[in-house]
């Protein structure tokens, strides 16, 4: 079970490879940042991206840290991991008595943000942002004007 924690981080190095020195891959494309902080704590934070924006030199951070016993069965690392930020729900009131448009314009901005809110958390590059809009938009209106139809 993970242990939310909070700390100033005292390094943070990407893992290098052996022979190239060069910023590591796992099997799955990340990237392990070795993580210490001014509390004690250390331990591995897997990213997709090479360039370090979570675990900054001096700065506060909130961390989740979570002992994981080795392959080898001797002794146990640490993972580090970011907690889940919170994003209060959408404000949107009922849509009864709308007319088509009028969802599909909400629906929209609903999408927008979903697109905005996936980026900040970093689940999605930039230049995925209007694509993944365009695509989620689409799937609405087609559904809105189905519903439509049937009521």
């Amino acid at each position: 079970m993970a242990e939310q924690k909070k700390s100033v981080v005292k390094e943070a190095d990407y893992f290098l490879d052996k022979e190239t020195q060069q910023k590591k891959k796992d099997n799955f494309g990340n990237y392990t940042i070795v993580v210490k902080f001014e509390n004690g704590d250390s331990g591995y934070f897997s990213t997709k991206y090479d360039n370090n924006t979570a675990f900054k030199t001096g700065s506060e951070v909130d961390y989740l840290i979570e002992a994981k016993p080795k392959k080898t069965g001797d002794g146990t690392w640490n993972k580090i991991t970011l907690p889940k930020k919170e994003f209060p729900q959408t404000t949107r009131g009922a849509w009864q008595g709308r007319t088509p448009k009028d969802m599909k314009f909400e629906a929209r901005l609903d999408v927008m943000e979903l697109c905005a809110r996936m980026y900040i958390a970093g689940k999605i590059e930039y230049e995925q942002i209007k694509g993944i809009f365009v695509e989620l938009y689409g799937a609405l209106d087609t559904s809105i004007d189905e519903l439509w139809r049937e009521s």
